[in-house]
């Protein structure tokens, strides 16, 4: 009798199948899904939607890389002035301590207090030549942003024109071959051939497209060769100069280390000159801070000259100051930047008849002046917050003097007058308590302007 239940072992699904597949070979599928096929080149000139889609390329993205070196270099420049600045406060701690410690007060501390600063000066000197390295990295990679923005700029100019007359020249010669073949066709056959085999041979005349009958295609060289081809071009005619060529005429660097050097040293020392930045194997130079020999005297000069803290426009203290970048001289931004704007006078030609401009409003100096020739001058306001940071002080240790010298005075004595009322002795405060009004301490520097 047979059984009512089969024995039969069921088909697995499909989909079982699939379930039960070892993950290596799950995953070897997966992977031969993604990839791409063969690079194929192409095989006919640029079209105009084409050209459309390189212009794209030029956009947002690169301007976004720009913006961001631009912001990074900024943020590596103050950090290194943060740090510097902090460090040399607390030598300035120090050496109020020295003071007291060369008297004998408070000796316990000094030791561990003098191993603590050297450390700090280490620290802070490995930091600011790390952020130095920075600072040329994002340099460099704000160089490149600017050549792949030039590169797809001469590639959108350039590109298809290359590729159609690559095109014509390859059309042209396979054309020359296809009359040739044919021709020596024609001279292997007797005049009295069979006319069969004439009109094969005749039937090996040119065909329509790109590709001809016997499988081969037009090669061009594409787009991608073609860029990459001038971008290693450029790169390598950037990266062949010297670092003193890269970097010591780049402003964010010569910022950086402006900015550095007014830190360490602030109006001690003057700024060492850019080409003494660099060794001659092309590294940085290692503790440079101030140049050696005689010839020192007119740059300490000009370094240490008195600096106006008054526009010559508005005759106030600056707020906001711009420095041309063509001459030595410095205003307040709303003023300069009003003052060309109402200008007639134009530079620099073009379709729009140039930029406006205006010629440098102090006394002697005949640059003409256009809104992109003044920048900030981080340097400048550096040395402007020491002067009035300075004059506040001075005026507080004046008052305190004053206080002071007051406070060592005898009590003046009183006496009682018939009527009951109390008086002084004496009214006048004694000669040596007045303060001679010598007038606002800027009023010099008008005179020096």
């Amino acid at each position: 009798m047979a059984s009512r239940y089969s024995t039969a072992r069921p088909t697995p699904s499909r989909h079982s199948l699939v379930s039960n597949a070892t993950p290596n070979r799950a995953s070897s599928s997966a992977a031969a899904a993604d990839e791409l096929p063969p690079y194929k080149k192409p095989s006919h000139p640029l079209t105009t939607r084409a050209q459309d889609h390189i212009r794209a390329l030029n956009g947002r993205s690169i301007t976004l890389i720009k913006d961001q070196s631009t912001e990074a270099e900024k943020h590596i420049t103050e950090a290194a002035g943060v740090i510097n600045d902090k460090l040399r406060e607390h030598e300035e701690e120090i050496a109020k301590r020295r003071k007291q410690w060369e008297r004998g007060i408070n000796t316990n501390s000094q030791e561990n207090e003098e191993a603590a600063l050297l450390m700090l000066q280490k620290k802070v000197d490995d930091m600011t030549k790390q952020l130095e390295e920075y600072m040329r990295g994002v340099i460099d990679t704000g160089v490149a942003a600017k050549r792949m923005e030039e590169s797809l700029q001469w590639l959108h100019s350039n590109a298809p024109n290359r590729m159609r007359e690559q095109y014509e020249t390859q059309m042209s010669q396979r054309e020359s071959q296809r009359q040739s073949q044919s021709q020596r066709g024609r001279r292997t056959h007797d005049s009295d051939g069979d006319e069969d085999m004439n009109a094969e041979v005749q039937s090996e005349g040119p065909t329509p497209g790109p590709t001809p009958l016997d499988g081969s295609r037009v090669i061009l060289t594409g787009i991608g060769e073609v860029l990459s081809e001038r971008l290693n071009s450029k790169k390598s005619e950037y990266t062949s100069q010297p670092l003193s060529f890269r970097y010591t005429e780049n402003p964010a660097y010569v910022n950086f280390k402006g900015i550095v050097h007014d830190a360490k040293y602030q109006d001690d020392h003057p700024m060492p000159r850019p080409d003494t930045w660099f060794t001659e194997t092309g590294s940085p130079a290692p503790g440079i801070t101030q140049r050696g020999g005689d010839d020192d005297d007119d740059d300490i000069v000009m370094d240490r000259a008195r600096i106006s803290m008054r526009c010559p426009l508005t005759f106030q203290q600056f707020k906001e100051p711009l420095t041309s970048s063509k001459c030595p001289h410095t205003f307040e931004k709303n003023a300069i930047v009003e003052m060309i704007r109402m200008s007639n006078a134009r530079v620099g030609g073009g379709r729009q008849g140039g930029v406006r401009a205006v010629e440098c409003p102090v006394t002697g100096c005949n640059q003409m002046l256009t809104r992109d020739d003044l920048r900030h001058d981080p340097i400048l306001i550096r040395k402007l917050q020491r002067m009035m940071k300075a004059e506040r002080e001075a005026e507080q240790s004046e008052l305190e003097d004053v206080d002071e010298h007051e406070s060592l005075q005898p009590s003046t004595s009183i006496k009682r007058e018939p009527s009951g009322r109390q008086t002084p002795a004496t009214k006048q405060p004694p000669r040596s308590s007045y303060v001679e009004d010598l007038g606002p301490s800027s009023d010099s520097e008008d005179d020096d302007e």
